[in-house]
């Protein structure tokens, strides 16, 4: 395929590099309350893996969407609990 843009990443090498660290973020900070801000790509990414989705495109997200990502003591798996919640926005 070619590039979409200079320095574009196929899926799978973008979501090699990105989803470990944020798991590892998790797996660092137990019973921890942590926040990722970062651009859509990257929640875009995690939300898919998570939640066993493959298709790209699939998971749309706002500018300023808040995801939230639970892992519960004693779960290997954490949940969605929220995906690009924007009611913090004004309409």
């Amino acid at each position: 395929m070619d590039a979409l843009c200079p320095g574009y990443e196929e899926d799978d090498i973008f979501n090699e590099r990105v989803i470990p660290n944020i798991e590892a973020l998790i797996s660092d900070h137990p019973h921890e309350d942590i926040a990722v801000v970062t651009h859509g790509g990257v929640i875009g990414g995690f939300c898919r893996h998570v939640m066993g989705i493959t298709v790209r495109g699939s998971v749309e997200l706002s500018n300023a969407g808040i995801s939230t990502y639970e892992v519960r003591e004693g779960q290997e798996q954490g949940q969605m609990l929220r995906l690009n919640d924007t009611c913090h926005l004004e309409q």
